[in-house]
């Protein structure tokens, strides 16, 4: 069985490690956020979509399967 001292330092680097992966997730949903509205925009000004999309690095989310 690991002492405490072991454990706490196991503990603290889980949450470390959630905390990292939870900036992440959200510098990612950001990220996408921008490029969503960059898109929007290129879309607004005349820009075909397709080609809006991958000017802005907008990458859409897809549909699974069943829905």
């Amino acid at each position: 069985m690991p002492s405490s001292t072991e454990a706490e330092f196991n503990e603290g680097v889980a949450a470390i490690e959630a905390a990292n992966a939870a900036k992440v997730a959200e510098e990612e949903a950001a990220a996408q956020e921008r490029a969503r509205l960059d898109c929007e925009a290129l879309i607004a000004a005349g820009i075909p979509p397709e080609t809006a999309a991958r000017m802005s690095g907008y990458n859409p989310p897809h549909p699974t399967v069943g829905d």
